[in-house]
């Protein structure tokens, strides 16, 4: 079977998509004749007997994402010579694929791993018009699939909220490699390090973390670790940031406390892998995390600013209350594999085709 897979992202990025295509693109291509259509980029992702197809970027930009072309032939092409279309996500790539299967007739599926309206919200606070009508197109969309796949419960009512078909959906839980994510030794700064791991964007709200950190290191010995990068880069001067980096398992355990800061989540795959390393995690109640995280025994939740700095001072203060989350944190993961979440998908794109 030839199997065609949308992305919105390529590298150098290094966020959740980036890391599910890690994940399940060299298990679908073991099982099916696999081509990915993605972004081009010098820096490109590469799968050993997968074809990349490259759409070229268009001058359009908002924030640090430039926008793929929306007129290329390669989409029609690409639809054509495959049987079955996987889309991650209704950007431009996924949105044009599905016009296509639409008009071949062509199967397609789709995993929606953000709810794209929400997200444009965060950017675009005063286009309510733009945001009806992207739900429009993805309620029109959606339903016409031959399936959708979505990481937990909380998605699924979402998008039943908005008109989508309950019989067409299926969960499909996201993995971690907890053989990676493990806590190691490395080399460590002599102070309390407190961390992020993901894209600096609006939405992740790394901007309250930073405010706090600011304050509390007037009276603790402690460092802000940002692993990753992105358009907020500029707003914390005062933070050690390492760029996107491959090895992120290895900064994670350079970690004391992971903080998720988030206002829009939905699998939280970061703060998953934080946990898989035994980091108390402090997190805004958003996405799957609120159905992991049980607050005072494997991590804690915070609701603002102020109940951040106080949860974060508990912590600094007391290393054993560190220890005991970050036990219980990497338990409360374990159960989440890749290896389940490629069996999932691939029954799903059997039962289609």
């Amino acid at each position: 079977m030839r199997l065609l897979i949308t992305s919105e992202k390529n590298l150098p990025q290094r966020e959740g998509l980036i890391r599910f295509l890690d994940n399940v693109v060299p298990y679908l291509s073991k099982k099916f004749e696999t081509s990915l259509i993605l972004p081009y980029s010098e820096q490109s992702l590469k799968y050993k007997n997968v074809k990349n197809i490259f759409i070229k970027k268009s001058n359009l930009k908002i924030s640090d994402y430039s926008f793929p072309r929306v007129f290329d032939s390669k989409y029609k092409q690409s639809v054509k010579n495959s049987e079955i279309v996987l889309v991650n996500s209704l950007g431009i790539i996924g949105w044009r694929c599905v016009q296509e299967c639409i008009k071949q007739k062509k199967p397609y599926l789709v995993y929606i791993h953000l709810l794209e309206w929400k997200l444009l919200n965060s950017y675009l606070k005063i286009m309510k018009l733009l945001t009806f009508v992207e739900k429009h197109f993805i309620k029109k969309y959606l339903n016409n699939s031959d399936g959708i796949l979505v990481p937990s419960q909380e998605i699924k009512i979402e998008l039943v909220k908005i008109g989508i078909s309950e019989s067409l959906i299926s969960i499909v839980k996201l993995g971690i490699d907890s053989r990676m994510f493990v806590k190691k030794k490395v080399k460590r700064s002599n102070k309390l390090v407190i961390g992020f791991s993901g894209r600096f964007a609006i939405e992740k709200n790394i901007k309250t973390l930073y405010k706090v950190f600011l304050k509390l290191k007037t009276k603790y010995n402690i460092e802000l670790l940002l692993i990753g990068d992105g358009p907020e880069r500029k707003h914390f001067p005062e933070a050690n940031i390492t760029g996107f980096v491959e090895n992120v398992e290895d900064y994670l355990n350079k970690l004391d406390i992971y903080v998720m800061p988030s206002t829009e989540e939905t699998t939280c795959l970061a703060a998953l892998e934080a946990m898989s390393c035994e980091l108390p995690v402090v997190a805004n109640k958003v996405g799957v995390i609120k159905n992991i995280i049980k607050d005072g025994d494997n991590g804690y939740f915070f609701k603002d600013e102020f109940e951040l700095e106080q949860k974060l001072i508990y912590l600094i203060e007391h290393k054993e209350e560190r220890l005991k989350l970050g036990i219980n944190a990497r338990k409360a993961v374990l159960d989440l594999s890749w290896k389940k979440t490629n069996e999932k998908i691939e029954i799903v794109i059997k039962k289609v085709f």
